[in-house]
């Protein structure tokens, strides 16, 4: 990988992207984490927990940026957010840039 173009997309992956962390449990009830950005199509991670979740979303969302801006793409900006909002299970803080869904 290109060293300065890593730097980049290390820099633009550090913006405040909304990341979504949602527990999913599977038919035998195995829990899996799975977190995504909205604003970054096809930028997804899973994990055994949420945080193992969040950290693998920042290698994905890094190598995202990383290919975006090798291939001329253009990337994606942070859409501006409220600081706090609910819906059912569901939590936002702005503050932390994460959603977790309990459920």
């Amino acid at each position: 990988m290109d060293q300065e173009l890593l730097n980049a997309a290390k820099a633009l992956a550090a913006r405040e992207y909304q990341v979504i962390v949602e527990k999913e449990v599977g038919a035998e009830g195995e829990a899996t984490w799975v977190a995504y950005m909205p604003d970054l199509p096809s930028c997804v991670a899973q994990g055994e927990t949420a945080q193992a979740a969040k950290c693998a979303l920042k290698t994905v969302s890094e190598d995202y940026i990383y290919f975006r801006l090798k291939r001329g793409v253009p990337v994606p900006d942070p859409k501006p957010r409220s600081s706090v909002a609910t819906c059912g299970n569901t939590l936002t803080k702005r503050a932390d840039a994460e959603v977790i869904n309990t459920e």
